[in-house]
């Protein structure tokens, strides 16, 4: 079972990231931080470069 960080990601067209937190198997978290000054939108996930942790 992986508990932490699973899926980091990036959008494609501002840079903003996204994180994916698991917990005791389940998802427990979704952050998404942004890279300019305003709040971040949530992204479309088409608009998303995933790079799973650890490959």
């Amino acid at each position: 079972m992986l508990d932490g960080v699973l899926v980091s990601a990036h959008t494609r067209t501002r840079g903003d990231g996204v994180l994916l937190f698991v917990e005791a198997g389940h998802l427990s978290c979704l952050e998404v931080h942004a890279t300019e000054d305003e709040p971040a939108p949530l992204p479309r996930p088409e608009d998303l470069i995933v790079e799973p942790v650890g490959s």
